[in-house]
Protein backbone atom coordinates (compact mmCIF):
# COMPACT_ATOMS: atom_id res chain seq x y z
CA UNK A 1 0.00 0.00 0.00
CA UNK A 2 1.85 2.87 -1.32
CA UNK A 3 1.25 6.12 0.86
CA UNK A 4 0.52 4.48 4.19
CA UNK A 5 2.39 5.87 6.93
CA UNK A 6 1.49 4.95 10.33
CA UNK A 7 2.81 8.32 12.08
CA UNK A 8 0.05 9.98 10.94
CA UNK A 9 -3.18 10.62 13.21
CA UNK A 10 -6.93 9.95 12.19
CA UNK A 11 -8.52 13.04 12.98
CA UNK A 12 -11.44 10.46 14.75
CA UNK A 13 -8.29 8.81 17.14
CA UNK A 14 -7.54 13.02 18.20
CA UNK A 15 -10.73 13.55 18.75
CA UNK A 16 -11.25 10.73 21.22
CA UNK A 17 -8.48 10.37 22.81
CA UNK A 18 -9.16 12.72 25.74
CA UNK A 19 -12.22 10.84 26.37
CA UNK A 20 -10.61 7.67 26.24
CA UNK A 21 -7.53 8.83 28.94
CA UNK A 22 -10.33 9.87 30.90
CA UNK A 23 -12.10 6.68 31.42
CA UNK A 24 -8.63 4.47 31.53
CA UNK A 25 -7.80 7.01 34.47
CA UNK A 26 -11.09 5.72 35.99
CA UNK A 27 -10.52 2.48 35.39
CA UNK A 28 -7.45 2.34 36.94
CA UNK A 29 -9.16 3.88 40.15
CA UNK A 30 -8.06 6.19 42.90
CA UNK A 31 -4.49 5.90 43.06
CA UNK A 32 -4.20 7.48 39.31
CA UNK A 33 -6.91 9.92 40.21
CA UNK A 34 -5.07 11.48 43.01
CA UNK A 35 -1.56 11.16 41.28
CA UNK A 36 -3.57 13.21 38.20
CA UNK A 37 -4.77 15.45 41.44
CA UNK A 38 -4.73 18.20 39.32
CA UNK A 39 -6.43 17.46 36.39
CA UNK A 40 -9.40 15.60 38.07
CA UNK A 41 -9.24 17.56 42.05
CA UNK A 42 -8.82 20.76 41.43
CA UNK A 43 -7.52 23.76 44.13
CA UNK A 44 -10.88 24.18 45.78
CA UNK A 45 -10.22 27.72 46.00
CA UNK A 46 -7.82 30.27 45.30
CA UNK A 47 -7.20 30.82 49.11
CA UNK A 48 -6.20 27.09 49.52
CA UNK A 49 -2.64 26.63 50.50
CA UNK A 50 -0.56 23.81 49.07
CA UNK A 51 -0.97 21.95 53.16
CA UNK A 52 -4.35 22.14 52.70
CA UNK A 53 -4.95 20.94 48.79
CA UNK A 54 -2.85 17.95 49.93
CA UNK A 55 -5.09 17.22 53.05
CA UNK A 56 -8.14 17.68 50.47
CA UNK A 57 -6.56 14.85 48.50
CA UNK A 58 -5.77 12.54 50.63
CA UNK A 59 -9.64 12.84 52.28
CA UNK A 60 -10.99 12.52 48.70
CA UNK A 61 -13.15 9.07 47.88
CA UNK A 62 -13.43 7.76 44.24
CA UNK A 63 -16.24 4.92 43.65
CA UNK A 64 -14.59 3.72 40.52
CA UNK A 65 -18.40 3.08 39.19
CA UNK A 66 -16.38 2.56 35.82
CA UNK A 67 -14.26 -0.18 36.34
CA UNK A 68 -17.49 -2.35 38.45
CA UNK A 69 -19.65 -1.53 35.53
CA UNK A 70 -16.76 -2.80 33.08
CA UNK A 71 -15.74 -5.72 35.54
CA UNK A 72 -20.08 -6.91 35.83
CA UNK A 73 -20.57 -6.48 32.18
CA UNK A 74 -17.72 -8.78 31.27
CA UNK A 75 -18.36 -11.14 33.62
CA UNK A 76 -22.27 -11.55 32.75
CA UNK A 77 -21.01 -12.40 29.41
CA UNK A 78 -17.80 -14.70 30.23
CA UNK A 79 -19.92 -16.01 33.32
CA UNK A 80 -20.35 -19.22 30.57
CA UNK A 81 -17.70 -21.09 29.01
CA UNK A 82 -17.43 -19.82 25.21
CA UNK A 83 -17.94 -23.01 22.95
CA UNK A 84 -14.78 -22.78 20.10
CA UNK A 85 -14.62 -24.44 17.27
CA UNK A 86 -11.48 -23.75 14.78
CA UNK A 87 -10.22 -25.32 11.27
CA UNK A 88 -8.14 -27.98 11.99
CA UNK A 89 -5.07 -25.35 10.66
CA UNK A 90 -5.88 -22.61 13.09
CA UNK A 91 -6.30 -25.09 16.37
CA UNK A 92 -2.80 -23.28 16.89
CA UNK A 93 -4.64 -20.01 18.18
CA UNK A 94 -6.67 -22.19 20.85
CA UNK A 95 -3.83 -22.06 22.68
CA UNK A 96 -1.29 -19.26 21.58
CA UNK A 97 -3.45 -16.25 19.73
CA UNK A 98 -0.70 -14.04 19.94
CA UNK A 99 2.73 -15.85 20.07
CA UNK A 100 2.96 -14.93 23.63
CA UNK A 101 1.64 -17.66 25.20
CA UNK A 102 -2.29 -15.96 25.88
CA UNK A 103 -5.01 -18.24 25.20
CA UNK A 104 -7.73 -17.65 22.69
CA UNK A 105 -10.41 -17.24 25.41
CA UNK A 106 -8.48 -14.86 27.78
CA UNK A 107 -7.41 -12.59 24.29
CA UNK A 108 -11.38 -12.03 23.33
CA UNK A 109 -11.76 -11.05 27.28
CA UNK A 110 -9.16 -8.95 26.81
CA UNK A 111 -10.45 -7.31 23.86
CA UNK A 112 -14.15 -6.91 24.91
CA UNK A 113 -12.90 -5.04 27.80
CA UNK A 114 -11.33 -2.60 25.40
CA UNK A 115 -14.22 -2.58 23.73
CA UNK A 116 -16.02 -1.63 26.78
CA UNK A 117 -13.62 0.70 27.68
CA UNK A 118 -13.55 2.92 24.93
CA UNK A 119 -15.67 1.25 22.47
CA UNK A 120 -13.24 0.01 19.97
CA UNK A 121 -10.57 -1.97 19.53
CA UNK A 122 -7.72 -2.11 16.98
CA UNK A 123 -6.53 -5.66 15.71
CA UNK A 124 -3.54 -6.22 12.95
CA UNK A 125 -3.16 -9.91 11.98
CA UNK A 126 0.25 -10.73 10.21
Amino acid sequence: MSGFNVSVIHPDYQDYLEEWEIVRDCISGERIIKRKSQKYLPMPSVNCDTKRYLSYISRAVFYNATARTRDALAGAVFSKAPQIKLPELMQWAQSDIDGKGTDLIDFTRFCFNEVLTVGRIGLLAD
